[in-house]
């Protein structure tokens, strides 16, 4: 069952994971040319930047890690 909303449902495998995620090494098989929901810097600059320090928009993406690195 695909769990991907809006623009990352396209790089939803069917199981709420980026079909891009190489399960073997925890990497991004297409981080160079990733597309810009991916880019963290980017989506801070375009649409987070007004309600988060750069700081405190680090750690909510790095305290996300975390969760999704227990499923």
């Amino acid at each position: 069952m695909s769990t991907g909303r809006g623009e990352t449902q396209c790089l939803d495998r069917g199981d709420g994971i980026c079909r891009h995620y190489q399960t073997d090494s925890h990497l991004c098989a297409i981080y160079d040319k990733r597309p810009q929901i991916c880019r963290v810097e980017d989506q801070y600059l375009l649409n987070y930047q007004s309600q988060y320090s750069w700081q405190e928009f680090i750690a909510l993406n790095q305290a996300a890690c975390l969760i999704l690195n227990k499923l």
